[in-house]
């Protein structure tokens, strides 16, 4: 397809609009570009591009996928949530460019509420997603808009990227996007946060279930569910649901409770055993307990009640219950209660405390003469004489080591005593005294 370009004045006005639009977000707008988009219009245009297959559209090149974006995002082409979530077109990046002043209020009002700037540019991917899935601008938005944009996003994540963590990263994402809408001024109510509605899903398991089965097990689930905690229902409603479904695939014979045997229960605890969680891996202790015992207190209710579908036999005994893990106390054995004791009485020394003034003068006179530290403090008195009663007393107060030498003071002197520090005073001298 070829031809002048005044036979085709749509393809002119979609260049001159897409120059327009690079001009005014400050990019280069030149024949190389302007070039490549009429090219573009001219062999696909917008109205050939939806026609192609995904892995055609996914395989266009680079400078080509630029001006898909563009169409994308001022609403002259929608997308299909499979190309967003397969061929990753980073709307985010030129919606950004080409919608620069809503978006500047946004990342400002972003930043205010706290968030980090790399979940500012995740709320703002999402909603150019979900307004380009409705062919509208981002300051066009409303609630409608992105739940029907958040079910179809998290519906091709499911089918190009089956057990990733993107449905959950889009959720986050859209729930920070409605808080920054909010306070932009653009939502007229906060977001909530609200768990998925599976309740489709649970009718469908019910309705795989033989009809009498299912209607007794949901009569129970009522009648318990007047005594019970919410939250125990859902465990328990969950734990019987999966019981009836699994009887429905593997033991069709069972139309109602009272067909079931004990080798039914056997089976089902192997199945059990080897069947994996939620969160990977098998299943623990805990869980198995409790879906055994769900079944056990069900069949026992069952029984007591005596309707008209009740187990033949007890089915679930306490030997089916995994014993439970539970930490044994801890203690402290002779040994190590020992040890305790003897640090808690024993009297520790500090290190950083400051001698007492007589051990302190005794180790400053010991370093000033630098005499041996092994001398007495008093030499052997003669037998004949004794000291007085004091100084026995004082003596016997004396470390068991010696004691150095006290260096000879100097006399006091005379005239006025300095400003901050004690007089000094003549020392009393303790010596044995002489006989008459």
């Amino acid at each position: 397809m070829s031809g002048s370009p005044a036979r085709r004045p749509a393809v002119e006005d979609l260049v001159d609009a897409y120059r327009n639009d690079l001009q005014a977000a400050g990019m280069f707008a030149g024949h190389p570009v302007t070039s490549v988009a009429r090219v573009f219009f001219t062999r696909v245009g917008p109205e050939g591009w939806p026609r192609l297959p995904l892995a055609a559209q996914c395989a266009l090149p680079l400078k080509d996928r630029r001006v898909v974006g563009w169409l994308i995002v001022t609403g002259r082409l929608r997308p299909s949530a499979d190309y967003l979530v397969a061929c990753r077109p980073y709307l985010g990046e030129v919606a950004a460019r080409h919608h620069h002043a809503f978006y500047e209020r946004f990342a400002a009002t972003s930043a205010e509420l706290g968030f980090d700037p790399i979940v500012t540019r995740l709320q703002w991917s999402a909603l150019a997603k979900v307004t380009a899935l409705a062919g509208l601008g981002p300051g066009q938005v409303t609630q409608a808009v992105i739940d029907e944009g958040r079910q179809a996003l998290t519906a091709a994540i499911g089918r190009h990227r089956p057990g990733s963590h993107g449905p959950k990263a889009l959720s986050a994402a859209l729930f920070g996007l409605q808080t920054t809408l909010f306070h932009l001024g653009v939502l007229g109510a906060a977001p909530r946060k609200t768990s998925p509605d599976r309740s489709a899903d649970r009718a469908a398991q019910w309705a795989s279930v033989p009809p009498q089965l299912a209607s007794t097990l949901a009569g129970y689930i009522a009648q318990v569910r007047l005594s019970l905690r919410a939250s125990t229902m859902v465990r328990v409603e969950g734990v019987l649901r999966e019981f009836a479904c699994w009887l429905a695939g593997n033991a069709p014979e069972v139309a109602c409770v009272a067909d079931l045997r004990r080798r039914h229960i056997e089976t089902y605890k192997l199945h059990l055993a080897s069947r994996p969680s939620a969160r990977g891996g098998k299943l623990s202790k805990i869980s198995l307990a409790e879906h055994l015992g769900a079944l056990r207190t069900c069949f026992e209710r069952l029984t007591e009640w005596d309707g008209d579908d009740v187990p033949a036999a007890v089915l679930v005994f306490s030997g089916d219950l995994p014993l439970r893990d539970e930490p044994l106390p801890r203690f402290l054995d002779d040994g190590a209660f020992t040890k305790l004791l003897q640090a808690t009485q024993r009297r520790v020394p500090r290190p950083h405390r400051r001698l007492r003034r007589p051990d302190r003068r005794r180790l400053l006179a010991a370093r000033a003469t630098r005499q041996a530290p092994h001398r007495p403090l008093h030499p052997a008195a003669p037998p004949a004489q004794r000291p007085p009663r004091r100084l026995a007393h004082r003596a016997a107060r004396q470390p068991a080591h010696p004691l150095p030498v006290h260096r000879a003071r100097p006399a006091h002197r005379a005239g006025p005593r300095r400003p901050g520090r004690r007089q000094n005073r003549p020392r009393r001298r303790n010596r044995p005294r002489q006989p008459a």
